[in-house]
């Protein structure tokens, strides 16, 4: 399958890259050494609920563990956020992606000199997760290589959710395809299709030994699973541009 370098109708409403590790440092002193860092290019800082919670509850809670406890808002770009954790990093660029070298040049900065301050010990998972917004159904029968039936009728897609994971490797990728989603921070809101893939791997604790090529496969392993759920029609009219 040929795979294309760039979408001129780019669907990516958000793009994020996250990194979860162990620490033996205390929660409140893994953010102090990675602010003391950024601050000068990260200077705005937003609490989010989970900070309230005590670490020692985060800790034991699987699905608290690596949500973020605060955001740091990048001083040229309010839409990139840093997400911090005791036992998490994460880079989000939404609404618009800037493309793929732009994107990883960022990250591999940034986490460099996160890595320098010495909060992160073994590396356990990295993610790298795509949210795209299509409008209209992408079930129409006309976008993606997909289709549900019940006996021999095809069912009606009104509203429906779909999650399933493919794998490949070391890496394996979470899909998840709605219909009627919204996209409330358009003028006018639009109603339209999410397809997200979140790729990952938890086969990366020596991720710092070679840092861009794990980002290169990871990006590789999620162009792949997405490029393989679209129909070519659908492709076209993205305009997409190859090597």
């Amino acid at each position: 399958m040929k795979i294309p370098v760039k979408l001129n109708l780019c669907p990516i409403i958000e793009s994020v890259f996250e990194i979860r590790f162990d620490s033996n440092l205390d929660a409140n002193i893994v953010f102090a050494l990675i602010y003391g860092k950024l601050k000068d290019d990260f200077p705005t800082i937003e609490a989010l609920p989970l900070s309230e919670v005590p670490a020692s509850m985060r800790d034991t809670d699987p699905n608290l563990k690596y949500q973020p406890a605060y955001k740091l808002h990048y001083k040229d770009n309010e839409n990139i956020v840093l997400q911090i954790c005791a036992k998490s990093v994460g880079f989000s660029f939404t609404p618009e992606y800037c493309g793929w070298k732009e994107f990883r040049s960022f990250v591999n900065r940034y986490l460099n000199v996160i890595h320098e301050t010495g909060v992160i010990g073994r590396v356990v998972r990295i993610g790298f997760r795509v949210i795209n917004f299509i409008d209209g159904n992408v079930f129409d029968g006309e976008k993606i290589k997909l289709n549900i039936r019940i006996g021999e009728k095809e069912i009606p897609y009104k509203e429906t959710t779909i999650k399933t994971v493919f794998s490949e490797g070391e890496y394996h990728s979470t899909v998840s395809i709605i219909n009627q989603a919204r996209l409330n921070n358009s003028t006018p809101i639009r109603i339209g299709s999410v397809i997200d893939v979140d790729t990952f791997s938890v086969t990366c604790e020596r991720f710092f030994d070679n840092a861009s090529e794990f980002l290169e496969d990871i990006h590789k392993s999620e162009k792949k699973v997405f490029f393989s759920l679209l129909t070519n029609q659908f492709l076209e009219s993205l305009q997409p541009e190859y090597e």
